[in-house]
């Protein structure tokens, strides 16, 4: 009896000496809520609209609070000054080693990729874009006439739908267009919409983002991968990864035998016209000066193009998405834009007939305006991609502790901003819910409207991974959005009830809608529009 009560004392005192080690690692941590061993806060998160869970966490916690996923401490951020603030250190800008992206994707390509991989490929990228158009008058003018290119062929494509009178399904010919934008940026080449390795390419993408919300849980909770309801998700995902990179090998192997018959001209830096031919010239150079490839592989440069490819497609088609929605709920507001575009783009009879133009925008502050305020009030990307706490040394990354907000974040904590939540935070705000773009206009002295971004509105994120292609993704959504609205009067369908305005006694209006779908985009529940021709622009 004595032996069981002395190895109970002993084992009581273990799990004392455990559970006060345990609570002086929580000290000093931001607060949050508490989970269950192993699983964290995992059974209480919306599986559906997380970033709801977290928003509402932050009004019980403040601005910053911590919970565990599965076995993962988790920091949330809701104010703009601390993400701000913390994404401007270098401490912060690893990524976090989730399942999906570390497991299966090893850390490769842009959004996932950290250390000297990330810093090399990120500083890469961002030179290619610029010589792609991205900087300089006549580079921006090579990228807009890309651009413009694929809004004519979507504008012009939409002339025999015009009598439908059960509306028309817009998607299909923005994904095609748009997809066709980054396809020759990245790729080099473009595909017909019937191509049957385009539609392929597409479908996968798709199917892709939904897969990997519904994986999620994988992230935190790996062993889930082997259960029935993740199997075959895994399965397309990694089989998915696998059929992706034979093509674009293909794609490659066509640029190398390009490449080879003008070897004499490959040394210039001014020469490449697309992601992928900029790579292999720079592969070459590193093999040409005994340089070590470092981490140029052509490993690499599959998720780099992936990377590319569903980010500049996705997030573009589904701002666009939006603002069409937005403008058929709002018929005032759509008016307006077509009475800006009229005025800016006839302006003294000039270019009375012709196109917009990029550089319009910048007179064109009200359409700016509905722009910024989609992007606020259906934040694209309600939740930031993850980020990991690392100090960045000479020759290896090692985790470290640090401080935010006078809290301790743990070596290998995870970061992540809450942008749903700071886009309707009532104190940034005055009345969130409420579709308002002049609260991003202010009258200038002349009595024209100026538009004003305050610093807590990021619509391309915050900090050392900031959207790259953002000025491409601008561009986009603006011409689209403009060439659109130029061309047509947008309205749903009669019988179409599946979008309604509610307006309260107090006279402030919400809108009645499906709940999106959540991926890794926040995306409108589908709707039939309407086409009514106003005057078409001529080219002459």
């Amino acid at each position: 009896m004595w032996v069981w009560l002395c190895l109970s004392s002993l084992l009581l005192g273990l799990v004392a000496l455990l559970w006060l080690r345990d609570a002086a690692k929580q000290q000093h941590l931001p607060p949050g809520p508490v989970g269950l061993p192993f699983l964290g806060y995992l059974p209480w998160i919306d599986s559906v609209a997380p970033y709801e869970t977290f928003a509402r966490l932050s009004h019980r916690y403040g601005r910053i609070y911590s919970l565990r996923l599965g076995n993962m401490l988790a920091i949330f951020v809701t104010d703009p000054q601390l993400v701000r603030q913390a994404f401007s250190r270098p401490v912060f800008s690893g990524r976090a080693p989730l399942y999906l992206t570390h497991g299966i994707m090893k850390g490769h390509g842009l959004i996932c990729a950290e250390g000297d991989s990330w810093r090399e490929h990120r500083r890469f990228v961002i030179n290619v874009m610029k010589q792609l158009g991205m900087a300089g008058r006549q580079g921006a003018s090579l990228m807009e006439s890309r651009v413009m290119d694929r809004v004519l062929e979507f504008v012009d494509g939409l002339k025999s739908k015009v009598s439908s009178t059960s509306g028309v399904d817009l998607v299909p010919g923005l994904r095609h267009c748009i997809g066709n934008i980054i396809n020759g940026v990245v790729f080099g080449r473009t595909y017909a919409a019937d191509d049957p390795t385009w539609i392929w390419l597409q479908h996968l993408l798709d199917e892709g983002v939904k897969q990997v919300a519904v994986a999620g849980p994988i992230n935190f909770l790996p062993v889930l991968r082997f259960l029935p309801r993740y199997r075959n998700i895994m399965s397309f995902i990694i089989d998915g990864q696998v059929a992706t990179h034979r093509h674009y090998q293909e794609i490659i192997d066509d640029h190398e035998r390009q490449l080879n018959q003008l070897a004499d001209n490959q040394e210039s830096s001014h020469g490449y016209t697309d992601v992928i031919e900029a790579y292999l010239i720079e592969m070459s150079r590193r093999r040409r000066a005994n340089e070590a490839a470092g981490t140029f592989t052509i490993t690499q440069l599959y998720h780099v193009l992936a990377d590319m490819f569903g980010a500049g497609t996705d997030t573009a088609l589904t701002t666009i998405k939006w603002i069409i929605l937005y403008v058929i709920l709002y018929p005032d507001v759509q008016t307006q834009i077509h009475e800006e575009i009229d005025r800016v783009v006839g302006e003294d009879g000039k270019r009375a007939g012709t196109l917009c133009y990029a550089t319009d925008a910048q007179r064109m502050p009200w359409t700016e305006a509905v722009i910024c305020e989609v992007q606020r009030i259906k934040t694209i990307l309600p939740l930031g991609v993850p980020h990991g706490t690392l100090d960045i040394q000479c020759f290896n990354v090692c985790f470290k502790d640090c401080e935010l907000a006078g809290y301790r974040i743990p070596k290998g904590a995870m970061v992540v901003p809450v942008w749903w939540a700071m886009n309707l935070d009532p104190t940034l705000w005055s009345d969130p819910l409420q579709f308002r773009p002049e609260r991003f206009l202010v009258r200038a002295s002349h009595g024209e409207w100026t538009l004003i971004k305050p610093d807590h509105f990021l619509p391309f994120q915050s900090g050392r991974r900031m959207c790259i292609g953002d000025e491409l993704g601008k561009t986009i959504i603006f011409l689209f959005t403009v060439t659109l609205l130029q061309r047509f009067r947008l309205t749903f369908p009669p019988q179409f009830e599946d979008y309604q305005p509610v307006v309260a006694p107090d006279g402030k209006r919400t809108d009645e809608m499906p709940r999106p779908d959540y991926g890794f985009t926040l995306v409108p529940h589908p709707y039939p529009v309407a086409l009514h021709p106003r005057s078409p622009p001529t080219t002459g």
